[in-house]
């Protein structure tokens, strides 16, 4: 990945500092959706898309016997890696819808990253891909239906002249912090 487009992601690496703007709604989400994908997965292998705050990556690591993460953002890995030396998993940078390997996986976990990318079933239909025969795809988004997404998207309150405005206003009124770039 070259370093001007790594930067693009790199901007937001301090959303993911302990006291940001979505720290505790943040704290309560991604502590609950892992283990609902830990009662329902058959261990074996982990593909993670993204890594964000580590919560989900810390509760999912141990429970599958190989575990890579893809993360767009070099600093948000670099930073993960440092305030995490002892998990065992494997970090690539990538954007998703750059990623590729000859490898497939027994769980896949999409936990709040479809929100954040132009097209969204573009991204499931690839990493459709990546699954084992038998394998489950686990994907959580916020709630499109809150009050602070709706009282968002009153007509003329969110921009809607093009997909990047309309993945950053929606990032910003979902209760998720890792703005689109």
């Amino acid at each position: 990945m070259t370093d001007a487009i790594s930067q693009d992601l790199d901007q937001f690496a301090g959303a993911y500092q302990p006291g940001a703007l979505y720290a505790l709604d943040n704290e309560l989400i991604l502590n609950w959706y892992p283990h609902r994908v830990l009662d329902q997965a058959k261990g074996g292998s982990l593909l993670e898309l993204g890594v964000g705050h580590g919560y989900a990556t810390r509760i999912l690591n141990g429970h599958f016997e190989r575990h890579v993460i893809v993360d767009g953002s070099g600093a948000v890995i670099e930073q993960f890696k440092a305030q995490n030396p002892d998990l065992s998993l494997e970090m690539v940078e990538s954007y998703f819808e750059t990623f590729d390997t000859e490898e497939r996986f027994d769980t896949i976990c999409m936990g709040f990253v479809l929100e954040h990318v132009d097209d969204p079933a573009d991204i499931l239909t690839r990493f459709r891909r990546f699954l084992a025969p038998g394998g489950s795809i686990f994907v959580t988004v916020p709630n499109a239906e809150s009050m602070h997404r709706r009282a968002a998207t009153r007509p003329g309150s969110c921009p809607t002249s093009s997909p990047s405005a309309k993945a950053t206003c929606s990032s910003a009124t979902s209760g998720s912090s890792r703005l689109a770039a």
